[in-house]
């Protein structure tokens, strides 16, 4: 009788861990909103980023921010351009930041600023003058 105790009870352990590891989230399983506005004003030229070293240029237009929802699990960088300035950042990075569900960052003329709710603003990068041949040192 003691051995179909030990059966019993070892099946019920093997549920509730099967049951409790399906219930975890995971950082795979998680969403990221990211969203970048073009805070400048309109007489500035042209600013366009790179986003997660694609090489594809998308441009950043006043009053249309750019976003995407993608994984948070892994770290997403941003390339910056705006005239003879950039900045080539972390856009998102789960152990740097910490985990999110969402990320805003806003373009300005003194840097770029990022916040989780849109309401406190920090500014975490500065411009810098382009390198040689254009690129982002």
């Amino acid at each position: 009788m003691s051995t179909s105790i030990h059966v019993v009870v070892s099946f019920l352990v093997v549920v509730m861990i099967i049951c409790f590891n399906n219930s975890i989230p995971t950082f795979a399983d998680s969403n990221l909103f990211i969203e970048i506005s073009n805070d400048m004003s309109s007489d500035h030229p042209g600013i366009f980023f790179i986003y997660n070293l694609t090489g594809t240029h998308i441009p950043l237009v006043q009053g249309q921010p750019w976003s995407i929802t993608t994984d948070s699990a892994t770290p997403k960088y941003c390339m910056i351009f705006w005239d003879i300035l950039c900045s080539n950042f972390d856009l998102y990075n789960p152990s740097k930041y910490g985990i999110h569900s969402k990320t805003y960052w806003s373009v300005r003329t003194d840097g770029l600023y990022n916040s989780y709710d849109k309401g406190k603003w920090e500014k975490k990068e500065s411009w810098r003058v382009r390198g040689y041949l254009g690129h982002c040192d």
